[in-house]
C-alpha cells in the first residue's frame, strides 16, 4: 500500500470535515492529530538521549505507581496499557496515538503541546 496522501488546510473544522468525507467515502480508517509536522516517530524517539534518560526514569515512577495503587490492578503485566496512559500524563513512550474518528484526532491537532 502507498504511503497515504498528504492534506493540508487552514482550519481544523477543515481537517475534521474532509477526514470524516475521505472516511465516509471508505479511503481512510484511521487518522492521527498532531500540532506540529514532526516524522511519524513516538515521542521518545524524538527526544535526545539525556531527554531519553529522563523519559525512561519519569516512565518507571509511574509504572511504579500503577503497581502500588490497588485501583489499578488490572494494568499490572500490560505493559502497552501502561504506555498508553502515560502518554495521557505527557510521558513519552513508543506508541504512537491514532483513532477512528476524525473529530478526536482534530481535538489532538488543536491543542497546546507543553
Amino acid at each position: 500500500m502507498p504511503y497515504p496522501e498528504h492534506f493540508e488546510v487552514d482550519y481544523v473544522e477543515t481537517a475534521v470535515a474532509l477526514a470524516e468525507k475521505l472516511q465516509t467515502e471508505g479511503d481512510y480508517d484511521i487518522f492521527r492529530g498532531q500540532t506540529t509536522d514532526w516524522p511519524m516517530r513516538a515521542s521518545f524517539c524524538r527526544r535526545s538521549p539525556p531527554q531519553r534518560k529522563e523519559a525512561e526514569a519519569r516512565f518507571l515512577e509511574f509504572a511504579g505507581f500503577v503497581h502500588a495503587t490497588p485501583e489499578l490492578a488490572a494494568l499490572r503485566g500490560d505493559r502497552f496499557g501502561v504506555m498508553a496512559i502515560a502518554q495521557n500524563y505527557q510521558i513519552p513512550t513508543f506508541l504512537v496515538d491514532f483513532t477512528s474518528k476524525p473529530a478526536v484526532a482534530g481535538w489532538f491537532a488543536s491543542r497546546t503541546v507543553q
